[in-house]
C-alpha cells in the first residue's frame, strides 16, 4: 500500500499545472455548491414563513368538497360554532376565517383578474401584520362595508388610488 501511495503522490504532483487547475476548479465548484445550497435554504425558509404567516397558516379546515372544486360556495356549515370550539381549545394558538375566490376588477378605465380574500379583520389582524404594510389609506375597520385593501401593483394595474 505505501508504495501504490507514494507512486500517486509522484503522479499527481507530475504536472504541476494541470493538477492546481484541477484542485482550483474542484475548490471553485465546492464553493459555488455550498453558497447555492445556503441561498436555497434561505429561499426555503422565507417562502415557508411568508406563506405560513401571511397566507394558509400552519392548518388549513376546508368543506370536504372545496380543495378539488374551489367553488366558494362551498362553505362549512355552522362556521361559527366551528370557530368557537377551536378558539376555545387550549391546542390553537389563534384562528380566523377567510373566504377566497377570484374575480375581476374594474376601475374607470381598466380591469384586472384578482383573487378577494374575504376576512374577519379583528381575526386577522392577530393573525399577521398587513395592516402594518399598508402604504397608503387605512387597514379595513372593525365592520367593514364596502371597503377593499389592493396590493400596489394591482391600483397601479387599474390605475386607481385611495
Amino acid at each position: 500500500m505505501g508504495l501504490l501511495l507514494r507512486l500517486a503522490w509522484r503522479n499527481i504532483w507530475r504536472n504541476r499545472r494541470r493538477t492546481l487547475i484541477t484542485v482550483g476548479a474542484m475548490g471553485f465548484g465546492l464553493a459555488f455548491c455550498m453558497g447555492m445550497v445556503a441561498f436555497l435554504d434561505g429561499f426555503v425558509t422565507e417562502m415557508f414563513r411568508a406563506m405560513v404567516t401571511e397566507s394558509v397558516g400552519h392548518v388549513q379546515i376546508h368543506q370536504r368538497d372545496y380543495p378539488a372544486q374551489r367553488v366558494a360556495h362551498n362553505a362549512i356549515a355552522d362556521s361559527q360554532e366551528l370557530l368557537q370550539q377551536l378558539a376555545a381549545s387550549p391546542a390553537v394558538a389563534k384562528v380566523a376565517p377567510r373566504v377566497y375566490g377570484a374575480t375581476l376588477l374594474g376601475a374607470s378605465e381598466t380591469s384586472a383578474g384578482a383573487l378577494i380574500v374575504g376576512v374577519d379583520p379583528r381575526r386577522e389582524a392577530s393573525l399577521n401584520d398587513l395592516d402594518q404594510k399598508i402604504i397608503r389609506g387605512r387597514s379595513l375597520g372593525p365592520r367593514p362595508q364596502g371597503e377593499i385593501v389592493v396590493g400596489h401593483l394591482l391600483a397601479k394595474k387599474l390605475k386607481v388610488d385611495v
